[in-house]
């Protein structure tokens, strides 16, 4: 994760008030990795699943990517949520890879 950042502001507009726009860089260090929006999770502070909003996201969404060693890519995911603090999850089709705490 490269930054996180709350806007109440946003197209289309967020339901709950808020989203919260997480950029994040990743890189393959070796064989191919294949990477999407649909990879990244968000659990809100009471553990609820909160889904993503690609289309929030607009030119700087992440991208659907397959990266061969030494490559990196950057994007953003976005999701409509309450200011709050909450965790966000980045998995592949078997498992969870990693978690990170974000501030509310």
């Amino acid at each position: 994760m490269r930054t996180s950042s709350w806007d109440s502001v946003g197209s289309p507009p967020p339901t709950s008030g808020s989203y919260l726009r997480v950029e994040v860089e990743l890189f393959c260090s070796r064989g191919q990795v294949g990477f999407q929006p649909a990879y990244f999770s968000l659990f809100d502070a009471d553990g609820q699943l909160v889904e993503g909003v690609p289309d929030a996201a607009g030119r700087d969404s992440l991208s659907v990517v397959t990266l061969s060693a030494g490559e990196q890519v950057r994007g953003t995911v976005v999701f409509d949520l309450t200011r709050q603090r909450a965790t966000l999850v980045l998995s592949d089709d078997l498992r969870s890879v990693t978690a990170i705490a974000i501030a509310g």
